[in-house]
């Protein structure tokens, strides 16, 4: 009697050992086929600055990005960028923003500070950012700021 169980436990046997083999690859790999018949990573779905989306902090800047842009904040000034931070494959990026000098003390009635065009580069590496600020026009260098993911930017706001 045990002669012929033989046969259908080991056909058993050898179905679960296909099936678990099978389900322990499923859902690992993000490949796709192309049209040629191999197989290529496929493209991420997100934009470029979303893995860089948030809080980020240094001395004498604090830096929100969020879906509608980037807002800084220097301790006598505030900028902001509205086109999208496209990082290369360096880690580097360049794009341009605005740049708004503020001063101490109240603000004159009908005072508008003016904002200056500006270029914000740098590079990400990890959690650490190092940021350039130049303004177009004269090409002054209003400083380089190194920032980190989800630390609190310590200004001295001017007075």
């Amino acid at each position: 009697m045990v002669g012929r169980r033989t046969p259908f436990y080991s056909i058993a046997f050898l179905f679960l050992l296909l099936v678990f083999a099978q389900s322990g690859t499923c859902g690992r790999s993000k490949m796709s086929a192309n049209s040629k018949g191999s197989n290529q990573r496929a493209e991420s779905s997100e934009a470029p600055q979303d893995h860089l989306t948030g809080s980020w902090g240094g001395q004498g800047i604090v830096m929100e990005i969020g879906a509608d842009g980037i807002a800084l904040t220097f301790d006598c000034a505030h900028g902001r960028i509205t086109d999208e931070l496209k990082i290369d494959k360096d880690k580097r990026f360049e794009v341009p923003g605005s740049f708004t000098r503020e001063r101490g003390g109240p603000i004159r009635e009908n005072e508008t500070p003016e904002a200056s065009a500006a270029i914000y580069s740098g590079v990400v590496d990890g959690d650490t950012l190092t940021l350039t600020v130049t303004l177009t026009k004269n090409k002054e260098d209003m400083g380089t700021f190194t920032l980190m993911r989800g630390k609190t930017g310590r200004l001295r706001r001017c007075m």
